[in-house]
């Protein structure tokens, strides 16, 4: 199975719309060696079942991921919210790109908690 698979437009196969929207994202991603290491990325869009992330190395199809979309706020610099999914699809596309399925909504995260601490206990 190749790491990157054409596959037909975007606006062909969307069920539920998305909304472009770029700003920082952080993915964690578990090593082989059970690390779980972050990866700093640009959100490109999102919608309530997924989203479309670039990042500078590529990612399987099937890699869980856990996104911590940091989207910007004029009264706190940033509110950060954690998404948990799959990765669908991946291309090579002005660097990497993937579309990550997420498996549940969408959940505030709690300033001084380590990012990656559910991610190790949740994610095989």
């Amino acid at each position: 199975m190749s790491l990157f698979m054409s596959s037909p437009p975007l606006e062909n196969r969307r069920v539920v719309k998305r909304f472009r929207i770029e700003c920082p994202v952080t993915v964690w991603i578990r090593s082989r060696r059970k690390e779980v290491l972050p990866e700093q990325g640009r959100l490109c869009d999102i919608g309530v079942d997924g989203a479309r992330v670039s990042l500078n190395r590529p990612l399987r199809v099937g890699t869980r991921v856990v996104l911590h979309v940091h989207f910007a706020n004029p009264m706190q610099g940033s509110t950060t919210v954690r998404f948990e999914g799959v990765v669908g699809r991946a291309e090579q596309r002005f660097g990497f790109e993937i579309a990550v399925h997420f498996r549940r909504s969408g959940r505030f995260v709690q300033g001084g908690r380590p990012p990656a601490t559910d991610f190790v206990g949740r994610i095989n």
